[in-house]
């Protein structure tokens, strides 16, 4: 999606950011609504907690995501042998 999202030449950085955090948001919410017409799920609450947690999650997941893309990621490792 983020791929797709830069391929839009008329929207800035943190608009294209907000237009795939506003898409997920939307697709968390919807799965969990469906989720809580399940009858094994209609009565719980921690599927609300996970859903809270997710959306509070995504916007930094989305910066990390990007922070990667853009090389800043340095991984040293070992040498064990």
């Amino acid at each position: 999606m983020m791929k797709d999202a830069e391929k839009i030449n008329t929207l800035t950085g943190p608009q294209k950011k907000q237009l795939i955090i506003d898409t997920l948001d939307k697709l968390i919410i919807s799965v969990f609504d469906t989720l809580n017409q399940s009858p094994p799920f209609s009565n719980s609450h921690i599927d609300e907690i996970v859903k809270d947690l997710l959306l509070i999650l995504l916007p930094k997941a989305i910066d990390t995501i990007i922070y990667i893309d853009h090389g800043n990621l340095k991984i040293k490792s070992r040498s064990w042998c």
